[in-house]
């Protein structure tokens, strides 16, 4: 399936690999707003590699499987894959959520 993604669907994704779950926010934190809301609305309106939970606020998550996949790949690029999990811990230090912050941290 990841082999399968084109090249604009593995660049959005790859850092959003780093969490288990993110906010249309965080999304925009992570890729340093070049993000859309509607590309990951899109996505997650496909079904097969996005799932958008309802309510006031949603969230989206990558499947299971493929995030693992997004992210061995991902993982290979320390520098990036550090600064990604930078920008999320003071995201989540910012939202005062400090588990997540801690978990990211390091």
């Amino acid at each position: 399936m990841v082999r399968n993604l084109t090249d604009q669907e593995k660049n959005l994704l790859l850092p959003l690999s780093a969490v288990k779950e993110f906010s249309a926010e965080l999304a925009i934190t992570l890729s340093r707003n070049l993000i859309r809301i509607a590309e990951l609305d899109q996505l997650a309106a496909e079904g097969s590699l996005l799932i958008k939970t309802s309510g006031e606020e949603p969230r989206f998550q990558i499947h299971s499987l493929i995030r693992e996949a997004l992210y061995q790949e991902f993982s290979l690029d320390q520098d990036r894959c550090r600064e990604i999990h930078a920008l999320a811990s003071n995201f989540y230090e910012k939202e005062l959520e400090p588990t997540l912050a801690l978990e990211h941290a390091f």
